[in-house]
């Protein structure tokens, strides 16, 4: 893995009153042929922001990060308290994965006025792992034998949706003064050093 993450706050401490300076959420989990994966594509912005100083909440609870694994009971409650105190919220939205709750996220903090900031981690489209976009999905005619017309078509439209949500989500938070986007980590990071005045 290569990331120390000794900047994470962890459950934990923030039950016992330690609130990060942010909070680093996005998509969680990767679905692949070998079931649910970690997703690593926040490592790398972990990493800076451990060389910054600035603490962060990951709700990506795992066993390779935080010695366990998600507890809905203990993580649930602390994951809606971050968002609500930290300084500013991330969300890392990544292609291979729906981000549908992420979506929802973003949205409640637009409707509070809360600092967040999206990032569109290599670009807005919607193609899982394995599967690719909704264009490759809709031209790949052996997918389609092998699984039957109606559950290809089925795909395709999931797929459809997925990179709609992403278009409809830019679209509806392009006049909100709380909500940044961003395409790209560089991006990412110059809005946290202005927030931060680093």
């Amino acid at each position: 893995m290569g990331v120390r993450f000794f900047m994470l706050i962890r459950s934990e401490q923030v039950i016992q009153g330690i609130i990060p300076q942010l909070f680093l959420g996005g998509a969680c989990a990767l679905w692949t042929e070998d079931g649910e994966q970690r997703n690593t594509g926040r490592d790398s912005l972990a990493a800076w922001l451990n060389a910054q100083g600035i603490s962060y909440f990951d709700p990506q609870i795992h066993i390779s990060t935080h010695g366990r694994d998600y507890e809905w009971d203990i993580d649930g409650p602390v994951e809606k308290k971050v968002r609500q105190d930290a300084r500013m919220r991330i969300y890392e939205i990544s292609p291979l994965s729906l981000a549908s709750v992420t979506m929802f996220e973003v949205f409640d903090d637009a409707r509070r006025g809360r600092r967040s900031l999206v990032w569109f981690h290599h670009g807005e489209d919607y193609a899982p792992a394995g599967l690719g976009n909704f264009q490759e999905v809709a031209a790949n005619e052996k997918l389609a034998e092998q699984v039957g017309p109606l559950v290809h078509a089925h795909m395709v439209g999931f797929l459809k949706a997925g990179r709609r949500m992403r278009k409809e989500l830019v679209a509806m938070l392009d006049d909100c003064p709380s909500i940044t986007l961003a395409g790209s980590e560089d991006e990412v990071r110059e809005t946290i050093s202005r927030e931060f005045s680093l």
